[in-house]
């Protein structure tokens, strides 16, 4: 497939817009607002399941969404983890070790991707089947614990076991991004 040259693609703005939305996720979070957060997040999620599809079907792949969309994922995830934890008005529990994963692994891949890029080397950053897996879990349990709370219906609980079945799909897709990355190094080396 052909990667095309201009910037303004319907995925980058997409993907654009994950980032835009962030910190007033973020704020919507801190204000304790059920509604905004939940819209919010909805979007987000819709923009991170369409931006690819629109790069792919509008025949809009560029290099700029390919390095772009997972530091977008990665802003959006580590914005809304962080607020949820450090939060005064809490949608729900969300455990500090949790939080802690996501944000070492995703700031080891961000640092690892910054270290190949330095050192001129050029990788494929197409995201693995773990990684979109462990994305779509976190994004749609928190967006389903936050219209929980709209609703004031309790109808699954999201306890430990939900946390570390997100942590061991988190580490399993960190992990084999590593590996991914170092087999590519290893055979232009």
């Amino acid at each position: 497939m052909n990667k095309t040259t201009n910037l303004l693609t319907i995925a980058n703005m997409l993907t654009l817009f994950r980032v835009i939305v962030t910190p007033f996720l973020m704020y919507a979070i801190f204000q304790g607002d059920y509604y905004q957060t939940f819209v919010l997040l909805v979007l987000g999620g819709l923009s991170d399941l369409f931006d690819g599809f629109s790069a792919r079907y509008f025949n809009e792949c560029s290099e700029l969404g390919e390095i772009f969309d997972p530091i977008a994922d990665k802003i959006f995830l580590s914005g809304l983890c962080l607020a949820l934890i450090f939060t005064s008005r809490p949608l729900f529990i969300i455990p500090a070790w949790f939080v802690t994963l996501v944000i070492i692994r995703d700031g080891l891949l961000l640092w690892t991707g910054l270290f190949i890029v330095k050192n001129g080397f050029r990788v494929s950053l197409k995201p693995s089947l773990w990684g979109k897996l462990s994305t779509a879990l976190l994004m749609i349990g928190i967006t389903f614990l936050c219209f929980q709370q709209i609703i004031s219906w309790h109808i699954i609980e999201f306890n430990t076991f939900f946390w570390i079945l997100c942590g061991l799909f988190n580490v399993s897709s960190g992990l084999h991004y590593l590996i991914r990355g170092g087999l590519m190094l290893l055979k232009r080396a």
